[in-house]
């Protein structure tokens, strides 16, 4: 899967980078959109690419097209103002493929066009017609295999308005460092702290790789260790807040909570890195998304 995967990375970033080319130039002559959008032309010019470049037919044509439609994307959030320019890169960290076929999954397996059969271990079952896969790649080498199905659930009623005498078990938080949370009914939840855990293992990674030459092979295996250090600090502090975010919901009818503004909160250097560990937006995105589906 590393080789054959990277393969198809590297090939969709050098398509990406081809289309990319003549609207940065355009750009930077004239300071407006030249050739941004995802268009059949630029959908027409890969037969060419392929011949520049035989390594791109190795690499399924809905994969190279689904590129083609996230440039667009970044480059039309850039031109309304939402992001910062597209960077120039030689690989994308992952490839979808929008119209997956449900006998590419198999017990332990997954068949993925043009990279072939790779062995796979599932963290559920895949239940549902299903829609697209995209792999992806992580800083710490590890390859994941992101399955969207499509399922039949019960009928989406439009939501009905509720007065606030029906509300029977309603909360406020407030988001805190030394707690994590303070809620109105006088509870309160530990700030965890994940950085203080984990902070001395990263370190230590970060020295190691400090130390290794660059371009040998193990600067490449202290890259890959502390990537992982950091995934691990990532995936705990996500596990934690999810459950926490399922407890809060589970348990209270009404949420209300500031929205605070931590884009300026983190200008404040002595507190900075403790309000990034704290990630308090994203808990309360987790449970937005949580209250959706407590119904």
């Amino acid at each position: 899967m590393r080789n054959r995967g990277k393969h198809s990375i590297t090939s969709s970033g050098y398509a990406r980078s081809s289309i990319m080319e003549p609207t940065a130039k355009g750009w930077s002559t004239t300071r407006r959109p030249a050739g941004a959008r995802h268009t059949p032309e630029q959908e027409g010019a890969l037969p060419e690419m392929k011949k520049e470049k035989p390594e791109l037919a190795t690499v399924h044509s809905q994969v190279l097209q689904d590129v083609l439609r996230r440039l667009d994307t970044s480059f039309r959030n850039f031109f309304e103002g939402r992001t910062k320019y597209p960077h120039t890169r030689r690989y994308v960290s992952s490839i979808t493929y929008p119209q997956a076929k449900p006998n590419w999954i198999r017990r332990n397996s997954i068949t993925l066009p043009k990279i072939g059969r790779l062995r796979m271990v599932k963290r559920r079952e895949v239940k549902g017609r299903v829609k697209t896969v995209t792999v992806k790649k992580y800083g710490n080498g590890e390859w994941y295999a992101i399955i969207a199905v499509e399922t039949k659930g019960p009928e989406i009623k439009e939501p009905e308005t509720i007065t606030p005498g029906e509300i029977r078990n309603p909360v406020g938080a407030d988001s805190g460092l030394i707690d994590f949370i303070y809620l109105s009914d006088g509870s309160r939840v530990e700030n965890p702290k994940f950085m203080k855990r984990h902070g001395r293992r990263i370190r230590r990674a970060q020295k190691i790789l400090s130390r290794k030459e660059k371009g040998s092979r193990n600067r490449k295996k202290a890259r890959l260790l502390l990537a992982g250090r950091w995934q691990d600090y990532t995936n705990a502090k996500d596990d934690r807040q999810w459950n926490l975010a399922r407890a809060l919901v589970d348990r209270y009818d009404l949420i209300a909570y500031e929205d605070l503004r931590v884009g300026n909160m983190v200008k404040n250097h002595n507190l900075a890195r403790a309000i990034q560990d704290a990630s308090w937006s994203g808990f309360w995105d987790k449970v937005e998304r949580k209250s959706g589906r407590a119904s």
